[in-house]
This record gives C-alpha cells, sequence and structure tokens, in this order.
C-alpha cells in the first residue's frame, strides 16, 4: 500500500471522502498562483526530466485545511497558509518556496506514488516508506531547487521548524518521523548535497573567468549523481567553448550565443595555421558537446537553450543543413515562436549553406530582438554579403578591438582577501582524471572560500554568502553601473546575471536587477608556487 506523500507530510485530518482541489484553489490569475508557479516551473526545469510537469494548485485559506502541501496523481497542492508562511522569509521567500515545492516534484519524478488514504499513513509499510521517499525527496528537492538558482539550503531547517509551529502539529505523529528526526534527516541531506552544489557554484565561477577545463570538470563530477538538462548543457557549452578557440576567424567569423565574450577567439585567431591535432581535438570536442546538448534534449526535449546549442555545434562541424532543420525543429515545437538566438543561429547556417539572401530576414529578426551581439552579427553579415574577407578581416579588428574608457575605478569590497581563511579551508572533494582537480572550501562568518588545485595552476575563490550584510550587496545593479566602469562581460540567463571584471577578478551576481552576491579570485601558476 502506497502512502500518501507531502513535503513533510503534513496533513490534518477531516471527514473522509475526495477532496476537489481545484474547486477550492486560488485561480491561476491570482499573483500567489503565479508567483508560485514560476517558482515550480525553475524547478522542474532544474529536475531535467521530459516528464510532464505536476499542476500546481494554491489551496484558498477558505477552503477545508485538509492538507498544508503534499503530491498526488500528478497534481502538486500546497496550502495558501503555507505560502504566506514562505514570503515572510523576506529575500529568502523564494528559496522556501523551492524548497516546499521542490521537495513535491522529487516525489513526482522519483515516482513516488500517492494515496488519497489517510488510513494509510497509520500502517507499518507506510511509515518506512515515508521515511525513504521524505529523505529522498529532501535530497533531490534541496539540491535541484539550488541549481535552479535557490538558496535552498539556508532555510530548510527553520522552514520546518516554522512548519510544525504554524499549524500546531504534533512532534511525534504515528507512522512518520519525529519533527527533531525530520528536521536532522532534512540537514543531513542538505549536508550530504552541499559539497555537490559548492562544486557546481565552482564550475560556473571557473566558467565566467574563462577555465574552461576545470569548469567541464566540475560539471562532470556532479552529473555523476545530478543528471540534470542545465548542467549537461553546461558541460556541453565547456567543450564547445574550447573547440572555438581552433577556428580560423575566416571560418567561424560569428559571434556565437554559447560565448560570454568573443572578442577573445575573433581577434586572437587571424593568420592562425591549425596543426592535425588541433583539428582532431576540435573534433572531438565537438562531438563530446553535441553529446551533452542531446542529452539534455533527452532529459526536456523542449529545452530551448540545447537546442540553440546543439545548431551551434552543427554549424561547427560542418553541416549548416542540420542546423536549420534543428532549429526549423524548435520552431515547429514553439508555434513559430522562436528565441532571439535561434534566428541569429539559423541566419548564420544559412550563410554557411550559401543561402544569403534567405538569411537576410533571420539576422534582420534576430537583430530587432535582441540576439547576442545583434548589431556585430548583422554588420558583419551585410559585410559578407559585398566584401572580399581582408575587407571583412579589417572591419572585424576596427568593431571588436577594445576601447579604452576614463571609467570610474571599483570600490574596495569587504570583506578583504583573507590568507587565513584560504589556509584553514578543508578537502571538499577530489575530481578525477585524466589530472586530478582538488577542492578544499572553509566558511567564515561573511563568505565562503574555496581553493581549486589543478595540474597547472592553483585558484583561489572567495563569495559573499547570500544575502550577506555587505556593502552593495541588495543594490540595483543600475545603480552600480552608473557610478562604476562596464563589466567586460556581461552573462544573462533567465534567473541570474552576471557582470564579470576578469581583469580586476571579480564577478557580481545580479537577481531582479540586484546585486545578490559578488565571487572575487585570484590565480597562482603552480610553478610560482
Amino acid at each position: 500500500m502506497h502512502s500518501l506523500k507531502s513535503v513533510v507530510c503534513f496533513f490534518i485530518p477531516v471527514a473522509a471522502g475526495i477532496f476537489n482541489a481545484t474547486a477550492q484553489a486560488l485561480p491561476t490569475t491570482h499573483y500567489k498562483h503565479n508567483i508560485a508557479q514560476e517558482v515550480l516551473s525553475d524547478v522542474a526545469a532544474a529536475f531535467g526530466n521530459n516528464r510532464l510537469r505536476p499542476e500546481l494548485a494554491v489551496l484558498s485559506k477558505k477552503s477545508p485545511k485538509r492538507v498544508i502541501a503534499r503530491y498526488v496523481n500528478g497534481h502538486i497542492e500546497m496550502d495558501e497558509q503555507l505560502y504566506d508562511l514562505c514570503r515572510n522569509f523576506g529575500r529568502d521567500s523564494a528559496a522556501a518556496l523551492a524548497c516546499v515545492l521542490g521537495h513535491e516534484l522529487a516525489h513526482h519524478y522519483r515516482n513516488h506514488i500517492g494515496s488519497e488514504s489517510f488510513s494509510a499513513m497509520l500502517s507499518q509499510t507506510s511509515a518506512e516508506n515515508s521515511k525513504t521517499h521524505e529523505a529522498e525527496a529532501d535530497y533531490y528537492g534541496v539540491f535541484y531547487g539550488f541549481v535552479a538558482g535557490y538558496d535552498t539550503y539556508a532555510v530548510i531547517a527553520p522552514l520546518y521548524e516554522r512548519i510544525y509551529q504554524a499549524y500546531r502539529l504534533p512532534d511525534n505523529a504515528a507512522g512518520y518521523p519525529s519533527k527533531d528526526e525530520r528536521i536532522r534527516i532534512a540537514r543531513q541531506k542538505a549536508d550530504e548535497t552541499k559539497p555537490l552544489a559548492q562544486v557546481l557554484e565552482t564550475g560556473k565561477v571557473l566558467f565566467l573567468k574563462g577555465d574552461h577545463p576545470s569548469a567541464a570538470r566540475c560539471f562532470r563530477h556532479v552529473l555523476d549523481q545530478f543528471p540534470a538538462r542545465e548542467i549537461y548543457n553546461n558541460l556541453g557549452v565547456c567543450y564547445l567553448s574550447q573547440a572555438a578557440q581552433l577556428f580560423a576567424d575566416r571560418d567561424m567569423p560569428f559571434a556565437f550565443p554559447f560565448e560570454l565574450d568573443p572578442t577573445n577567439r575573433l581577434l586572437g585567431g587571424q593568420g592562425r595555421s591549425l596543426t592535425d591535432t588541433d583539428v582532431a581535438r576540435r573534433t572531438g570536442l565537438l562531438e563530446k558537446a553535441e553529446a551533452c546538448f542531446r542529452q539534455a534534449l533527452v532529459l526536456d526535449n523542449g529545452y530551448t537553450t540545447a537546442y540553440v546549442n546543439l545548431s551551434v555545434v552543427q554549424v561547427m562541424q560542418g553541416v549548416p543543413s542540420a542546423a536549420v532543420g534543428t532549429i526549423d525543429l524548435l520552431a515547429r515545437q514553439t508555434d513559430g515562436k522562436l528565441p532571439p538566438n535561434a534566428y541569429l543561429m539559423r541566419g548564420i547556417a544559412l550563410v554557411k549553406n550559401q543561402q544569403m539572401s534567405v538569411a537576410d530576414r533571420d539576422f534582420t529578426q534576430a537583430a530587432r530582438l535582441g540576439a547576442f551581439q545583434a548589431n556585430y552579427n548583422l554588420q558583419l553579415y551585410r559585410k559578407l554579403n559585398r566584401s572580399v574577407w581582408d575587407e571583412v578581416a579589417e572591419w572585424m579588428h576596427n568593431y571588436l578591438a577594445p576601447r579604452q574608457k576614463a571609467a570610474k575605478p571599483l570600490p574596495s569590497l569587504q570583506p578583504k582577501w583573507d590568507s587565513n581563511a584560504l589556509k584553514n579551508t578543508v578537502s571538499l572533494t577530489r575530481l578525477a582524471a585524466p589530472d586530478p582537480v582538488y577542492l578544499h572550501q572553509n566558511t567564515t562568518e561573511n563568505a565562503a572560500w574555496t581553493r581549486v588545485e589543478t595540474a597547472t595552476q592553483e585558484v583561489s575563490v572567495m563569495r559573499t554568502l547570500p544575502n550577506a550584510k555587505q556593502p552593495w550587496i541588495g543594490s540595483r545593479i543600475s545603480d552600480w553601473l552608473g557610478k562604476f566602469r562596464a563589466p567586460d562581460i556581461m552573462f544573462v540567463s533567465d534567473r541570474v546575471s552576471y557582470c564579470v571584471y576578469r581583469q580586476s577578478r571579480l564577478l557580481l551576481e545580479v537577481k531582479n536587477q540586484r546585486i545578490t552576491a559578488w565571487t572575487a579570485w585570484q590565480t597562482t601558476p603552480l610553478a610560482a608556487k
């Protein structure tokens, strides 16, 4: 007999009978439902599973208090009072919602089938299944909530404390873990997954600073335990970034949407002579990238980013017609509503396929919608359409060459670089071959400190803790950009954006147009140690 699962198995028994959730739910146009649905979509996307996502119902306060939160029959139901409780976490309110909804999504994706029978909770079988499934749901839900960009680790334990208090739940309920045991399990599972989350975070920093091989090792390590679509995509982009460096400008003059900054590739490749070894390595990297993006699409066949990145691979592999087909397939899945970068990639593929006149429509649309490096790519297309390569190459250099800016220097941020914090880091994990990568970490009052040791260098990383009370944390990014110089690279995603100052070795994390954290790094070649 299956047990009915909830975020913490919180049920308040009422009279028996079938409960019509939708009849008692807030309308889907209600702002509370919309906010919860947005968090649910984020976390579900992080799971990277192509199963249909559960439908969400936020049960009105006026409905019978039968459930707090639960997954049952392909639906997730949560109490409006629970929503309000999560919102009381302030800046961490979305993270609290992610804990609740991530937990229920874990029941869905891990096939924890629910039952409407309250009496099932009372059986011994129900109790054992409950403990196992609840621990699993905490384990996967909290991690994928973190992958989705929410600091679930910081709120999971206090969230459970508040739920027990708010709903006046008994510390001990027959058939289910006690309150203390549940909070202990939650902390334990958070402790078990947090190192992986830290490896993932380190991988992001290494990628943004331009260390793609080390970043790839981080993502591969995480994938061994959490095969999510976004992590496959990140790994694929690492391979793609390395392959892109093995092209001459003449072959790949466009700026591709997977790149943070195409300047390094395009200005560094003029006159490059590639060896057979370079070509073989490039081929291998592109094959690895293709496999990653295809696996991401296996997990979620509607994952737009993977379609766009796969089309980049196909262009670089010399099969632009396949890239056109990939974007056309995406167009069929989205009823013709393509994202800006999809128009850009189809335009590039059409150019490589010698269909210059057809490409004009896509380049124009990409520029109108604000695709990656839209002005550069549109003007390059027009230049290629009427100029010889030597003129194009000169134009590229003049367009992309860095311009000296009389910009204001960056502020002196706190906490200051702490050598003692780095000395006191403890071993976090070892990332395997071909050359091992060692990660060491320490946490102080205001920051997390990570040392990354590779075969050639040591990278020291300091990241402020979420919502740390530090200068500029919580400030609008527009205020920062109005006072200090523009970043070398601005990386924009759906949930989190990053301002990268590579020369200053500084990274700003931005959510909802506000600075939520910042990261600094130092790199020391092993020969200099």
